[in-house]
């Protein structure tokens, strides 16, 4: 049958069809004109040609499919075209994966950013080297993919990273941010550390607040006498230690970085807290109380800590929202007891007067009328002090999460 008529039943309604036309183009092989039929169809964003039955006839092309499928996925003229010549593009299996690789230079975003999920999946250790250079793309979604190749690789990719450190050439910065994705702050050399080190002393006489992502839990307190003096009771109180002064970037990275999911590290968000400096009167706490960090967040849990913290500092708030879905809880105690507390989880819960102030279930809104909201910091924010990243037992025991943090 005619090439062109089997690739257009490739979309025909009929399954039946669309199958017999799969077959007989995989029996047929690679044939002059073949792949170049199928791609063109790929390219037509109106084609009814189905893109998972066309890269099914591609895959088992193997090499004479390779390039072709990566030449029309850099021409794709939108998402739509992208998407259908990608399926297409994940499935190939070239005999050597050097096809890839040499794709992570190629002059389309798309296709550097597929060649580098390719080599993802295929385990990314053996071409960490090629994937180094990709860091710094100006692609953002590139740049994504890479790291997660790159976290894929895991702690065995540690040494290859600690060599090609120490070895001179352009990687070498890239090979830093990679071993701190990977093997975390204990895996850079004492010269890296007390780079890092150096550089935040060098920050923190300039910084500026900058809004944060919130999605999660933390508490405020007011700040007494100095911040420092704030501090070190927040430490006493939540039982941390070795604390390392960061900027308020850097503490908002690594709050985040904590609470990412990792399927293999269970004690990934209850390693450390970062104090932030004292903010418009008021010192934040970020990350579980030690005590607390394998519970769940229970009113009877949440109003116990906080009446308990109260009374050491007189005020001790919490707010909690989570922005995938836009739940929100809060707990205001002072002297001892919990005065308000709110749970859009569980509203027979509720403790306290009728709320009168804007948005009772908006934990940020609640935030900036009795406190702070960390979502507004901006450069007019008044800061005092700086913040701290401190360790937690389970910090002291595991370590910190690996995760390369802005600083």
């Amino acid at each position: 049958m005619d090439i062109h008529v089997l690739v257009g039943q490739l979309g025909d309604p009929d399954g039946d069809v669309r199958v017999a036309a799969r077959d007989a183009l995989v029996a047929m092989g690679p044939v002059p004109g073949v792949v170049a039929e199928i791609v063109t169809e790929l390219l037509d964003e109106h084609s009814p040609v189905i893109p998972i039955v066309a890269a099914f006839v591609l895959h088992s092309y193997g090499d004479a499919a390779v390039g072709p499928v990566t030449e029309a996925l850099g021409v794709a003229p939108n998402r739509k075209v992208r998407e259908r010549v990608d399926w297409a593009y994940s499935r190939l299996e070239p005999s050597d994966p050097v096809s890839f690789v040499a794709a992570l230079r190629h002059r389309s975003a798309a296709v550097r950013n597929s060649a580098a999920q390719a080599l993802r999946e295929l385990g990314a250790a053996p071409y960490i080297v090629d994937l180094l250079p990709l860091l710094g793309d100006p692609d953002p979604d590139v740049q994504a993919t890479v790291r997660r190749a790159i976290f894929g690789a895991g702690p065995d990719a540690v040494p290859m990273l600690q060599r090609l450190r120490r070895t001179p050439g352009r990687h070498r910065p890239f090979a830093l941010t990679a071993l701190a994705e990977v093997g975390g702050w204990t895996a850079l050399d004492p010269a890296d550390q007390a780079a890092v080190r150096r550089l935040i002393r060098i920050k923190l006489p300039r910084e500026r607040a900058e809004p944060m992502h919130l999605c999660d839990g933390w508490y405020a307190f007011p700040t007494t006498e100095s911040s420092e003096r704030t501090q070190a009771a927040i430490l006493d109180a939540f039982g941390l230690s070795d604390a390392e002064p960061v900027t308020m970037r850097l503490g908002n990275s690594a709050w985040n970085n904590g609470r990412s999911y990792d399927a293999d590290r269970k004690h990934r968000a209850c390693t450390a807290v970062y104090v932030s400096p004292s903010v418009n009167g008021w010192t934040l706490v970020f990350g579980l109380h030690p005590a607390d960090a394998h519970k769940a967040h229970t009113p009877a849990v949440v109003s116990s800590r906080c009446a308990a913290l109260s009374k050491q500092f007189g005020t001790c708030h919490w707010y909690w929202r989570w922005d995938g879905d836009e739940t929100a809880a809060w707990c205001i105690a002072e002297g001892g007891a919990v005065v308000r507390y709110f749970n859009s989880e569980d509203p027979d819960a509720l403790v306290g007067p009728d709320w009168e102030g804007p948005g009772i279930a908006n934990a940020r809104a609640v935030a900036a009328q009795l406190s702070v909201n960390p979502e507004a910091f901006d450069a007019e924010t008044h800061i005092e002090g700086h913040g701290i990243l401190a360790l937690t037992k389970c910090g002291r025991r595991y370590g910190l999460p690996p995760g390369a943090l802005a600083i």
